[in-house]
C-alpha cells in the first residue's frame, strides 16, 4: 500500500511561506500609504504656509499704498489753500471725497481741524451732511492725539526743513463699524515748504479703507487663489478655515483674513488613491497566485518523492518489499542491537565497577 501523504514539516513550511508573503505585502501596503499621506499631508501644509505669506505681504502692500494715495493728496500746496486759507468746499468734495473714493478704492475721508473738529466727512463716495456726521470713532481719535503728541515735539522738523521727504504719518489697523479697517492719518502740509503754518495748527486728513469682502467668494492676491475669502471681526471667525490675524499696532487682535485653505495634497490623494487601491488589489492577487501555484508545485514534488520511494523499495508488480526495502531495514535491525547492546554492555560495567568499591 502507498504511502503518499505529504509530511506535516513541508506542509508547515508553506505555510510559513504563505505567511511571510502575506505579512510582506500588507507592511509594504502599510508603507506605501503611509508616505503617500505624509507627502500629501506636506503638500497641504506648504501650500497654505504660502497662503499665508501672500496674504501678509498684500496686506502690508496695501497699507503701504494707502500710505502713497494719502500722500498724493496731503502733500500739496493746493490742498492746503483750498483747505485751510481759503476753504473750497466744492474742491475738497472732488479732491478729498470723490477722487478718493473712485480713484484710490478708500471708503472714507476725514478733514479735521487744528481743534480737531469735522470740517468734511466722506463715506462711502459722497459727502456727509454736519448734521448727519457720528462721532470719530475711538480708534480715529487716538491715532488723532497721537499725532498730534508727536507733531507738538518736533515730529513735523524733518520734513520742515528737508531732512525727510514725506512729513510724519501715521497708519494702523482698527475695527470701524464692526469691519477690521486700514487708518491713516496725516497732516496737510505745502509740497514746495513755501506756505508756513504755525506748530499744533495743522489740519488732519483720516483716510479709511474697510478690509471687506461683501460676500465670501473666490479672491486672487497676486495670482494666488483664496477660496471663500472673507474679513472678519474678532467674533465672526469660522474655525473650519485658514485665518491670518490682523493685529494692530499695540498687539491687539482686529480681525481676520479667512479662507478656505487650498488642499492640493489632499486634491492628489482623492485622485491617486483609487489607482493605488487598485494596484494593491493586483498585487495581491498576483501573491496569492504565485503562493497558491508554489504550494500546489510543492505538493506535487512531495507526492513524487514518495512514490519514487515506494518504488525504490517495494516491488511493482507483487507491491511486496524488495530487496532493497529489506537490506535497508536489515541494516536498521543490525544497528539497533548494536546500540542496545553497547547501553547494555556499558550498564554491566558500571554495575560491576559499583559492586567492586562495595
Amino acid at each position: 500500500m502507498r504511502d503518499t501523504k505529504i509530511p506535516i514539516q513541508t506542509r508547515h513550511s508553506s505555510a510559513g511561506i504563505m505567511l511571510s508573503a502575506v505579512l510582506a505585502l500588507l507592511i509594504a501596503a502599510a508603507s506605501v500609504m503611509g508616505f503617500v499621506v505624509w507627502s500629501t499631508s506636506n503638500i497641504d501644509n506648504r501650500a497654505l504656509a504660502q497662503q499665508t505669506e501672500v496674504a501678509a505681504k498684500v496686506l502690508s502692500a496695501r497699507r503701504d499704498s494707502l500710505l502713497k494715495e494719502q500722500q498724493s493728496i496731503a502733500m500739496r500746496d493746493d490742498t492746503l489753500l483750498h483747505t485751510r486759507f481759503d476753504f473750497d468746499p466744492v474742491w475738497v468734495e472732488q479732491q478729498l471725497g470723490t477722487c478718493m473714493f473712485a480713484f484710490f478704492g478708500h471708503d472714507g475721508s476725514i478733514l479735521l481741524g487744528p481743534d480737531n473738529k469735522r470740517l468734511y466727512t466722506m463715506a462711502g463716495g459722497q459727502g456727509v451732511p454736519a448734521d448727519r456726521r457720528t462721532a470719530i470713532p475711538p480708534a480715529v481719535a487716538s491715532m488723532v492725539g497721537k499725532l498730534r503728541g508727536e507733531i507738538a515735539t518736533g515730529g513735523l522738523t524733518p520734513y520742515n526743513t528737508g531732512q525727510s521727504d514725506t512729513p510724519l504719518q501715521l497708519s494702523d489697523i482698527a475695527i470701524i463699524d464692526g469691519q477690521p479697517t486700514l487708518v491713516s492719518v496725516i497732516p496737510i502740509v505745502s509740497d514746495t515748504r513755501t506756505i508756513p503754518q504755525q506748530l499744533g495748527t495743522e489740519l488732519i486728513f483720516v483716510s479709511l479703507v474697510s478690509l471687506n469682502i461683501s460676500q465670501p467668494n473666490s479672491w486672487t492676491m497676486n495670482g494666488t487663489l483664496f477660496e471663500n475669502a472673507s474679513f472678519t471681526g474678532i467674533d465672526g471667525h469660522d474655525p473650519d478655515k485658514s485665518a491670518f490675524p490682523l493685529i494692530n499696532a499695540a498687539g491687539r487682535l482686529q480681525g481676520f483674513f479667512e479662507w478656505t485653505p487650498e488642499r492640493p495634497g489632499a486634491h492628489l490623494l482623492v485622485q491617486t488613491a483609487p489607482v493605488l487601491a487598485g494596484g494593491f488589489s493586483i498585487a495581491a492577487v498576483l501573491v496569492f497566485y504565485l503562493l497558491y501555484r508554489l504550494r500546489r508545485s510543492t505538493n506535487e514534488l512531495d507526492a513524487q518523492r514518495l512514490i519514487a520511494m515506494h518504488q525504490a523499495n517495494f516491488d511493482r508488480l507483487t507491491g511486496l518489499p524488495n530487496r532493497t526495502k529489506f537490506d535497508t531495514e536489515s541494516r536498521g535491525c543490525t544497528d539497533a542491537s548494536r546500540r542496545r547492546r553497547g547501553t547494555g554492555s556499558a550498564h554491566d560495567a558500571r554495575s560491576r565497577s559499583v559492586q567492586a568499591g562495595q
